[in-house]
């Protein structure tokens, strides 16, 4: 078996990979000598997609979110550029190379241990071709491949900046675009003066029970105020009728001699049928059993006999007809006082008052009594008053004594009277 030439390998290594790297460059479909390479053209294809932006107003929002995805996608190839094949991938193709020439070098060596000096020349002019072809490659190939590398790095660097300043604009336009439109509608808005209540979702309004459409109006809603606090007193008007006041927890109806309570507000809170017999009586007579006690000088008309009386735990009396009231109250007390002359001779005038516990004299309680003579008979003189008692065991008393003449004057004690009637 001939051994073939490193330099074929070299040959075979050299046209495949330039043949890829142009057909790659000629042709974006064909495939590519590198995952990197992979990854650049699936985001070129990406970047074609993301060029299809809708310039209407109702894909606004969905053109906002493609632009913000784009901006992804340039960082992505961003990093899937600065990935692409560099002066490293070509370090490592080379490293490449130089294993598989090292890999014939030891088949050879192996081969060349068997073979006699005339192979070994041989071999010698192959060793030399070898290594011219390696230099040739060095020398003439490489650059030549690292050539085509950085100009496929250039168009790929001048292909995103030309893209990117086509979004840009196209951004710009968009941008423009979306605010002629919303100018537009902002100033449609702004000279709307009149909305017909059919074209709002809500034409109506409701509160306290009384609905109203937008823009009617009602000077005096009747608001329901069931549910309503705090609402002042001083803000009602108008009558309360009976139907409108709670119930108690009395029972309507008629009671006799009621026993009632009423409560702070003046409502009668409890009621029920009394034992009767009404207020309390207090009330007492007296009069004189002398019938001629002179009064010439004044004097306690002595009105000491008890007529009737309603108990003496009411009233008392002293054997000068002082009358002690042993209750306090409103009292109607009345006198009549009956005088008289002893002799036929000259005109008398008679007074009597009354007085209260022991000194001066009742106001408006004064009479004035007139006598001609023995023949004309006696004269009488009476005085009801309503005097309210204060004090428990208050005394009064009749006063009566001689005003004009020289002659005896007498109190008729069986003719007079002494009246106390409890009122309340």
């Amino acid at each position: 078996m001939a051994i073939r030439k490193p330099s074929e390998y070299f040959d075979r290594e050299k046209a495949s990979v330039e043949n890829v790297i142009r057909g790659s460059i000629e042709n974006p479909e064909l495939n590519t000598f590198s995952d990197a390479y992979d990854a650049f053209k699936r985001n070129l294809s990406k970047v074609d997609v993301l060029t299809d932006f809708s310039e209407t107003l109702g894909n606004y929002q969905s053109n906002i979110e493609k632009v913000n995805h784009l901006s992804e996608k340039i960082d992505e190839i961003d990093g899937d550029i600065k990935k692409l094949l560099t002066k490293e991938d070509l370090d490592k193709a080379l490293v490449s190379q130089l294993l598989f020439l090292e890999e014939c070098i030891r088949d050879v060596q192996e081969k060349v241990k068997g073979i006699n000096q005339k192979n070994l020349t041989q071999v010698k002019l192959d060793v030399s071709s070898l290594s011219e072809t390696v230099n040739t490659f060095i020398d003439d190939e490489l650059p030549r491949y690292e050539k085509l590398v950085s100009d496929s790095e250039i168009r790929l660097t001048n292909r995103c900046e030309v893209l990117e300043e086509e979004l840009k604009e196209t951004l710009d336009n968009i941008k423009d675009v979306v605010d002629e439109k919303y100018i537009d509608d902002f100033n449609s808005l702004a000279s709307l003066n009149n909305i017909p209540n059919s074209a709002l979702d809500n034409s109506s309004v409701s509160y306290g029970g009384v609905t109203l459409n937008l823009g009617d109006t009602d000077a005096t809603p009747a608001f329901n105020l069931s549910d309503a606090t705090n609402y002042p007193t001083s803000s009602l008007s108008g009558t309360i009728s009976a139907a409108q006041l709670a119930n108690t927890a009395v029972s309507a109806g008629s009671y006799t001699s009621a026993d009632i309570t009423v409560d702070a507000q003046g409502r009668i809170t409890a009621a029920s049928n009394g034992s009767g017999g009404g207020a309390t009586i207090r009330a007492a007579t007296f009069y004189g059993a002398n019938a001629s006690q002179s009064i010439t000088t004044e004097t306690t008309v002595d009105l000491d006999q008890t007529l009737t009386t309603t108990g003496t735990g009411d009233f008392t009396v002293s054997a000068s007809g002082v009358v002690t009231v042993v209750n306090t109250g409103l009292y109607v007390i009345t006198y009549s006082i009956s005088t008289d002359v002893t002799s036929d001779s000259t005109r008398t005038g008679t007074y009597a008052y009354l007085r209260q516990a022991g000194s001066g004299e009742v106001t408006a309680s004064r009479v004035y009594m007139y006598t001609r003579n023995l023949a004309t008979g006696e004269a009488t003189g009476s005085k009801s008053l309503l005097i309210n008692v204060t004090s428990g065991n208050t005394t009064f008393e009749v006063r009566a004594g001689r005003l004009t003449g020289p002659e005896t004057v007498i109190a008729i004690g069986t003719e007079s009277t002494f009246t106390f009637y409890n009122v309340s």
